[in-house]
């Protein structure tokens, strides 16, 4: 199908059609589409590789693509976006591998005789320290189990850095595991390279356009904030984005992290915390608008006094005789002192 009338079709009519292609199909058309509009070959590209209704065809050219390769084959990928890892996952995914063996190969880019690691950081570090052991038990080559691991190869000279950083944030998002700090930069690494908006980010990854936004709440707030996140290893971003809403120091969201982790504050409270937050932000600018509103009464009586004093013409109250001259005074006298006490109302109260 020609570009444009792909284009012509329906959103669920493109869907459609992507999903329908084999993976050579898929390959040929998804160049041509990267030829004209990048960002267009990154949302079907990451719509494909995030959907779980892939056919059959797929699966079983995925099985015949699958093999194994030595550790030291495979490189470190770029545009990571996983790099926080407990010892409690790495320790708990050695012993999965040493029970069940791997269950779900790692998935790497091929780039001549190297291997770019796409998928699968965590198993890879767990099948590293196992080999690393039984160098230390000095197990002979040929008897490891461990020194090389299954893997399943993205064969595509054409598939860029640009890819590679949407499909490994994919594959990790659909990770309970993941920190949210690792999320919320990954986020803020691709909105940076690629100049796309927080909807536009989200259709990409499957994603609301709130979700994309309460990460980079996070990516984007102080360092110190971040690192004390990491030091107390809270990984819940819905409570750290309610904390981080809250017109508080830098100190008092620090004491907020506290408090939630050793049960004294829950979610709904912090919820409700930001509601009065948001009832007083509105009451302020409601006020601020009354006032605003409201006619300025010391202006227009200063206006008023300054207009008297042009029309007050002293030659004509020099030609005043004497008891209208001292009526004149008695009452500019007045005057000066209802200035004197207006003015220490509206201004010095």
């Amino acid at each position: 199908m020609e570009l444009q009338a792909f284009l012509n079709l329906d959103e669920q009519a493109q869907k459609n059609y992507i999903l329908k292609l084999d993976n050579n199909e898929f390959t040929e058309f998804i160049q041509n589409v990267k030829k004209k509009n990048l960002r267009l070959s990154m949302t079907l590209s990451s719509f494909r590789q995030s959907n779980k209704n892939i056919n059959k065809k797929d699966e079983e050219n995925k099985l015949q693509s699958s093999s194994k390769v030595e550790l030291y084959k495979i490189k470190d990928n770029p545009e990571q976006p996983r790099k926080i890892f407990t010892e409690e996952q790495v320790n708990e995914k050695i012993e999965s591998i040493k029970s069940r063996g791997l269950i779900t190969p790692i998935t790497v880019l091929k780039k001549e005789d190297a291997f770019i690691l796409i998928a699968g950081q965590l198993r890879l570090e767990a099948f590293k320290r196992l080999n690393q052991e039984e160098k230390n038990n000095n197990i002979d080559s040929d008897k490891m189990i461990y020194s090389k691991i299954d893997i399943f190869i993205k064969d595509d000279e054409n598939y860029s850095n640009d890819d590679i950083a949407i499909d490994s944030l994919i594959e990790n998002l659909n990770r309970t595991d993941m920190h949210v700090v690792d999320t919320s930069m990954a986020l803020k690494k691709i909105l940076e390279k690629e100049k796309v908006s927080y909807t536009e980010l989200g259709s990409m990854l499957g994603k609301s356009k709130f979700f994309i936004s309460s990460y980079m709440a996070i990516a984007n707030t102080e360092k110190e904030f971040i690192d004390y996140i990491l030091e107390k290893d809270i990984k819940q971003p819905t409570i750290i984005y309610l904390i981080l809403q809250l017109d508080k120091s830098l100190e008092e969201k620090k004491k907020l992290v506290d408090m939630y982790l050793n049960g004294e504050i829950v979610k709904t409270q912090l919820q409700e915390m930001k509601n009065e937050q948001n009832r007083n932000q509105a009451s302020k600018e409601s006020r601020m608008v009354q006032i605003k509103n409201k006619p300025n009464t010391q202006n227009s009586f200063y206006k008023d006094i300054f207009s008297f004093k042009k029309r007050f013409d002293i030659n004509k109250f020099e030609k005043l005789d004497t008891e209208d001259k001292l009526i004149v005074e008695d009452k500019l006298n007045q005057i000066k002192e209802l200035q004197k006490q207006i003015t220490n109302l509206l201004v010095w109260k």
